[in-house]
């Protein structure tokens, strides 16, 4: 994909990078945002699950904080780039 001009990590720097930079706590910025501009973080889409594909109004994945603590439960399917990513930004309810 680089030999063909294409931004490999597109989804990291166009999608997520910008969010983060926005929204982010500091600490997150420090070691998620920073290194994406470096071109040392990868960050994969954590969307589509078995039975609901991207439609993400169906989405059975939970989120639950538990202290200081997020407990996910769940399934993830066609995770691309989920096989080197650093990170995975993920949807659940």
């Amino acid at each position: 994909m680089i030999r063909a001009g294409f931004p490999y990590p597109f989804l990291t720097t166009d999608g997520v990078g910008p969010v983060l930079a926005e929204v982010a706590s500091p600490t997150i910025r420090d070691a998620v945002v920073e290194p994406i501009l470096r071109g040392e973080c990868i960050v994969a889409i954590g969307y589509s699950e078995p039975g609901a594909g991207t439609d993400l109004a169906s989405l059975s994945t939970r989120a639950e904080k538990r202290g200081d603590k997020w407990v996910i439960n769940g399934q993830k399917i066609w995770t691309s780039f989920g096989h080197v990513a650093d990170y995975v930004w993920l949807a659940a309810r």
